[in-house]
């Protein structure tokens, strides 16, 4: 398995009102951009080295969050190419996530 990573940045379309009640959730709000980071373990061979979840440029997909299952919603990918440098501002403060 590759040994890196990358970022993506979504903007949140909608999200659930169980994320406001979860302090590690509150950023995922609408209108909100967040930073979503893919590491290594979270990498799958079948989908060219990618995260499941990764997004689609131009199409609003699905979230949901592993710890807090009635925290979800929809967001569209706020980039067209995934940031390996993971330097983007929402990747610099406390709005970043880890795809699993």
């Amino acid at each position: 398995m590759r040994s890196f990573k990358y970022c993506v940045e979504f903007e949140v379309l909608k999200a659930s009102k169980a994320c406001r009640k979860e302090e590690n959730y509150k950023a995922l709000k609408e209108g909100e951009r967040v930073c979503v980071r893919c590491e290594s373990e979270a990498l799958h061979e079948n989908l060219g080295w990618r995260c499941q979840g990764h997004g689609v440029e131009g199409r609003i997909t699905r979230w949901s969050a592993l710890s807090a299952p009635h925290c979800h919603g929809k967001w569209l990918r706020a980039q067209a190419a995934p940031d390996r440098t993971c330097t983007a501002r929402t990747c610099k403060n406390e709005s970043e996530f880890i795809f699993v």
